[in-house]
């Protein structure tokens, strides 16, 4: 292979020495880590002779001027912070991967027609102002004037926070991009997931990321004495939510047996008030999380789970409401880039895939503004946001070599869907 393993496992075990040390891999959005972490990233990509900014977003940018098209960028994109607790793979891998394309480039005396950034996008994950793809938002002109002013629980603003990490809000225009200076734009990841890896597939070829609802939903009954109050006249919010889980999980597995699409959800957060061990619960909140390849699915989900919630209240001597908190559409990859990654993968012999990525990315952004693609690794177990997520050095070669064979094929050709 023409990319250099070794080198690019080095680069991994650099990064993942800035970690809070009471919680590994942790570099949390805006911390001093992960500020000293990009030092070090600016400092590794001046090493293959990339020109190093951060723009007005806030993302840093390392880039290789081309010999023709210098005006056409091949971007590839992921980003260094994480999830508390998180692992040493999410986006690091991705960018790692970018930086050893530009050594193999220069090894190779090797330059693209087009020129070529690698970027590490700020602020990817949820984070202190509740808003993520921070990086990626601001370049693809997402982030708004009220996401700036947000502020934290230290009375940071989001904008005093971008600037803090290098950027410039005043001119957050000026990190705008758009198709005509995106020739295209790559992301490697890690599944975070455990389709790969038990299949014992080499790569996954995403053909697009999933839309996200998410669903507020609060029980309302009447909290009384559990000691004192007759089963036959109770109004319990928590037997009808525990009703209602159960309904989502139903509808669920009935769109996800269609066998269409892909489909999951899930209630991950419950809140039970007056949340005594004595006292019948009189409002549960929780939230539902649906995520869809294919955006009628999520509405059928959600007009199904409303009639079931209806008729559970109603069961139940209570009553309901729900709001959308997050409505975010499906992003279909590219198919020209799609079926670059796909026969890149056919000449490597690398068993590939073709899936959907359940998580979101910065990808999702860049592809409202670019051609998008993106290739999975496989994640150990499935295992990802946790200090135990692990990718084996191989198989991150592997997808780098993938990724380095189709960044050559579409340099030498227009891209159209």
């Amino acid at each position: 292979m023409y990319t250099d393993g070794k080198r690019l496992w080095d680069s991994v075990e650099a990064l993942a020495e800035y970690t809070d040390a009471e919680m590994p891999f942790s570099r949390l959005p805006f911390s001093q880590m992960h500020g000293h972490a990009r030092k070090k990233l600016e400092h590794m990509f001046r090493g293959a002779d990339l020109e190093v900014r951060i723009d007005s977003a806030g993302n840093l940018i390392g880039r290789l001027e081309g010999a023709k098209w210098k005006d056409r960028v091949i971007m590839i994109g992921s980003h260094s912070d994480t999830v508390p607790g998180g692992g040493r793979f999410d986006g690091i891998a991705g960018i790692l991967a970018g930086l050893e394309l530009a050594h193999t480039l220069k090894d190779r005396g090797v330059r693209l027609e087009h020129s070529l950034e690698i970027v590490d996008f700020l602020a990817e994950e949820h984070n202190e102002f509740g808003v993520s793809c921070i990086g990626s938002r601001g370049m693809s002109g997402h982030l708004s004037s009220e996401h700036l002013t947000i502020v934290n629980d230290n009375g940071e603003s989001l904008s005093a926070a971008i600037d803090r990490m290098g950027g410039n809000t005043i001119r957050l225009g000026d990190a705008r991009r758009t198709d005509r200076d995106l020739h295209a734009f790559l992301e490697l990841h890690i599944e975070q997931g455990p389709v790969l890896y038990s299949t014992d597939i080499e790569i996954g070829v995403v053909a697009d990321v999933v839309g996200i609802r998410r669903m507020e939903v609060e029980v309302q009954g009447q909290a009384n004495h559990a000691g004192t109050t007759p089963m036959n006249l109770r109004h319990d919010a928590m037997v009808a939510a525990a009703d209602m889980v159960v309904a989502v999980n139903c509808e669920a597995l009935k769109l996800d047996a269609e066998g269409k699409s892909y489909f999951v959800a899930t209630v991950g957060r419950l809140c039970v008030s007056p949340n005594g061990a004595n006292v019948v619960p009189g409002r549960v909140n929780f939230v539902i999380d649906a995520r869809s390849s294919d955006d009628k699915m999520l509405e059928r989900f959600a007009v199904a789970c409303d009639a079931a919630f209806e008729r559970i209240c109603e069961e139940r001597s209570t009553k309901y409401c729900s709001s959308v908190s997050t409505d975010s559409p499906s992003t279909r990859c590219n198919s020209r880039v799609v079926e670059a990654i796909a026969s890149t993968c056919e000449a490597l012999g690398a068993s590939h895939l073709r899936m959907s990525s359940g998580a979101g990315h910065d990808a999702v952004f860049m592809g409202k503004i670019a051609p998008m693609g993106m290739l999975f690794v496989p994640s150990r177990a499935g295992i990802s946001h946790s200090s135990e997520e692990w990718t084996e050095p191989a198989a991150l070669h592997l997808g780098t070599e993938a990724l380095y064979r189709t960044v050559l094929t579409l340099d030498k050709c227009r891209i159209e869907d």
